[in-house]
């Protein structure tokens, strides 16, 4: 509720809680108003759950008018205290998105995606730590825990902010519990399954391309969301991928079959990016329609989200292939645009024992030898 005067007072209000409980009734906040630098701002002085009342919030005023509490830690400076989450957030992201590599784009996906319908509408100052441990619960049940690490630690920083800007006094999500990521999935297509995929996406012509492009380049979704023509060269029949996840450019080759279909769009295509949504922007996250198809082919019965059939299969179906083959492990990294060989680590399960076949050549030419001495 809104914050009301309490009679007989001069620049005293109480505002009673929605969350907090005190004695069976909603817990009382105090607030008292002031002028600051020519500008009116509201204290939060304490609650009536923590022995706030009238009287002292009466004197703490006086001491604030008369500066005696300028060295009081207790007290903090408030504005606006009626300030939702979405109104400051997208203060918070605007001010932000000019400082990061992808302009922000990621934070703002997360917070439209995971937080702003379900506590964007609260006040900022209501929201509670319990409220956010349920938020965390919520998107562990359809989401990685890397996902929900991310978003987590977005809405931290925003309210990190919010304290350093002093619109809020405390943050609520000091003391959740960030999930251990796990997200190193073992799920790979066969090539028999790469087909039955695609035989079942072709009625579906862009979701066919996205999915031809990944397997046979190891991009990312958002990767591929981003594409335009300036990017495409035809001639040396490469893609150049702008400012990745992994923070350095790359450029990856593609198959002859994967850059006819990409001329084919090109003829017909009449804005810059490659892979539009139907009203002609950047897809911002993967159709219903995939992974419908994907559940039904794929993930009846799999209780393991590692073990599901996500579009990010195609790219670890990518590097799979790749280190079945043979394909050295440097390789590998420079084409999936890992930072680190340990990110492509994972794979060397997958590739031949080297060393086995190394010895074995070694044994034969030593047989060999042996073989012709009297």
């Amino acid at each position: 509720m809104e914050a009301k005067a309490l009679k007989g007072t001069n620049g005293i209000r109480v505002r009673e809680s929605k969350k907090k409980k005190w004695n069976g009734r909603p817990d009382k906040g105090y607030y008292v108003r002031i002028f600051e630098g020519g500008k009116e701002k509201e204290v939060c002085v304490g609650w009536a759950s923590e022995g706030m009342n009238q009287l002292k919030a009466q004197k703490i005023r006086a001491e604030f008018i008369s500066g005696k509490t300028e060295t009081n830690p207790e007290v903090q400076v408030i504005e606006a205290v009626d300030l939702t989450l979405n109104e400051f957030a997208q203060e918070y992201l605007e001010l932000t998105s000019k400082s990061k590599k992808d302009l922000g784009e990621n934070d703002k996906c997360r917070y439209d995606k995971h937080i702003k319908r379900i506590l964007g509408k609260k006040k900022l100052a209501d929201i509670t730590t319990f409220e956010i441990e349920k938020l965390k619960v919520s998107i562990l049940k359809t989401h990685s825990p890397q996902t929900c690490r991310h978003v987590l630690t977005l809405l931290k920083t925003i309210y990190n902010k919010a304290v350093l800007w002093k619109k809020v006094l405390t943050n609520p999500c000091i003391g959740i519990k960030m999930p251990v990521p796990d997200n190193e999935r073992e799920r790979f297509l066969t090539k028999e399954e790469a087909t039955l995929l695609l035989n079942e996406l072709k009625p579906y012509q862009t979701l066919y391309d996205i999915t031809l492009l990944s397997l046979g380049t190891g991009l990312r979704f958002g990767e591929i969301a981003k594409l335009q023509w300036v990017d495409l060269n035809s001639e040396a029949g490469t893609i150049h991928i702008k400012s990745p996840k992994g923070g350095k450019s790359r450029h990856v080759y593609v198959h002859t079959e994967i850059l006819s279909m990409l001329e084919q769009r090109k003829n017909h295509s009449e804005g810059v990016l490659i892979f539009p949504n139907k009203a002609g922007l950047m897809m911002k996250e993967v159709n219903n329609t995939w992974t419908r198809i994907a559940n039904r082919l794929f993930n009846e019965g799999i209780t393991d989200t590692r073990d599901k059939v996500v579009f990010h299969t195609l790219r670890h179906t990518f590097a799979s292939w790749l280190a079945i083959q043979g394909t050295p492990l440097f390789t590998i990294q420079t084409l999936m645009g890992h930072k680190t060989i340990q990110m492509t680590q994972r794979y060397a399960r997958l590739s031949p024992d080297i060393k086995q076949k190394a010895s074995a050549e070694v044994q034969a030419v030593l047989g060999d030898i042996l073989s012709h001495q009297s």
